[in-house]
């Protein structure tokens, strides 16, 4: 997969430095992965969840470093002519997750 703001990974990283190695972890796994359907995703991140925003848009997310943080991406499947991409969205501890402001 093209992993979409690696920036926005730094950051969250410099946030939430006790997530580092999780998150790096991640991005490994993501940028070698060639998913084309949430089965795939689900083969390496059994947890992993499609949630519908209230405004139509698909979101994946991921629990990361134990079930402790979500990481919130937005998806293009993988085909044939291209390796697909996951642009990464939100990063927020579970309880953050829970109280939902970031669907909005």
């Amino acid at each position: 997969m093209q992993v979409i703001a690696r920036p926005k990974l730094n950051q969250w990283i410099e946030d939430h430095p006790n997530a580092r190695e999780a998150l790096l972890v991640f991005y490994a796994v993501a940028v070698s992965a060639r998913w084309t359907e949430l089965d795939d995703v689900r083969a390496t991140f059994p947890s992993a969840d499609v949630v519908r925003l209230p405004n139509g848009r698909m979101r994946l997310v991921f629990n990361i470093k134990g079930n402790s943080y979500r990481l919130v991406a937005g998806y293009q499947w993988a085909s044939e002519t291209n390796a697909g991409r996951l642009y990464l969205k939100d990063f927020m501890t579970h309880a953050e997750y829970d109280k939902d402001r970031w669907k909005r």
